[in-house]
């Protein structure tokens, strides 16, 4: 989805929103680098979410706990944009948790740096409008697919994303993710050739 801090530039091609040279430097300017090691959280859960974070390298699970199980919700691979956003937007404790299923090199942008820009600035405003809309239209697109497509091919679906990835994440998340038991996911993978 997006190339490196180049890659915003594109962000606003998704979100169609002619590109701002100004906007672009404000946003590079808050970036902070960061890294996390494998099986490290980002957000824990009951933790508030202060930052969101662009993926470099690497991947991570968004999870939430139910019936003593921790459930997948989410996978974010290289130049995706990951946080707990009801957290971050809301500034209430996350009902998820963000943990690193590689070792991830991410920038970050802390919430109470760009607050003062989202709420003052009608271009960011317009900014984070559509930035939102559009995650949420994706958002909405992923649960479709996970409701209305067989396990089979929702994992085919996973591992078009990101192959290299997906066959290195634990079945065990996986399976959670797909919505079937780990041996269920086994078997697919045999049927498949993996």
């Amino acid at each position: 989805m997006l190339n490196g801090l180049d890659g915003i530039k594109e962000w606003f091609n998704l979100i169609q929103l002619d590109f701002d040279e100004n906007i672009f430097f404000e946003i590079t300017n808050h970036l902070k680098p960061i890294s996390f090691s494998k099986g490290e959280h980002l957000i824990k859960i009951g933790e508030v979410e202060k930052n969101l974070y662009l993926i470099m390298d690497g991947f991570t699970r968004t999870y939430f706990e139910f019936n003593e199980k921790e459930i997948c919700t989410r996978f974010c691979f290289k130049n995706e944009f990951v946080s707990s956003y009801l957290s971050y937007v809301t500034g209430n404790p996350s009902d998820e948790g963000i943990q690193a299923l590689s070792d991830v090199t991410a920038f970050y942008v802390e919430y109470s740096n760009i607050r003062e820009l989202f709420d003052n600035d009608e271009r960011f405003k317009e900014l984070r409008r559509r930035s939102f809309e559009f995650l949420y239209y994706e958002r909405a697109k992923e649960q479709r697919r996970l409701l209305s497509l067989s396990a089979e091919d929702r994992y085919l679906w996973l591992m078009k994303k990101n192959k290299k990835f997906v066959q290195n994440i634990p079945i065990k998340y996986l399976a959670t993710y797909l919505g079937i038991k780990p041996e269920s996911l086994s078997r697919i993978r045999r049927n498949i050739g993996k």
